[in-house]
């Protein structure tokens, strides 16, 4: 990872990712995957948050974050099913919502590559 220049997009000098890594401000060496659709939610006060969610089988959790990339809460909730197809969430100014698909998840990587099973 680099760090640039918001002004001129050169790489800044003097961060040091590896070090940053290590703290206790900075979450991403101890997240769980997330899902390509991050969300920004702007509050009342006019703060910046990104939202992210990871999904490993019904563990879902919510991680934010404030504008200097560290990590501000986090939300973890074991729901009632796993293995679900969960592509994104939205939301609001009280609530994370997950649309949940009516389709189950079983892996069987090597059946649908040589296609004797499909992968859904």
């Amino acid at each position: 990872p680099h760090a640039l220049d918001a002004e001129t997009l050169e790489t800044a000098a003097g961060w040091d990712h590896l070090r940053y890594l290590e703290t206790p401000a900075c979450a991403v060496s101890r997240l769980r995957p997330l899902l390509a659709h991050t969300k920004v939610w702007v509050g009342d006060d006019g703060r910046e948050r990104l939202v992210g969610l990871s999904v490993v089988g019904s563990h879902f959790t919510f991680y934010e974050f404030d504008e200097r990339g560290d990590r501000v809460a986090t939300v973890a909730v074991e729901l009632p099913f796993s293995n679900s197809l969960t592509h994104d969430f939205s939301l609001t100014d009280r609530y994370y919502i997950v649309a949940e698909n009516p389709v189950r998840y079983e892996p069987d990587v090597a059946g649908a590559l040589d296609g004797r099973l499909p992968a859904l």
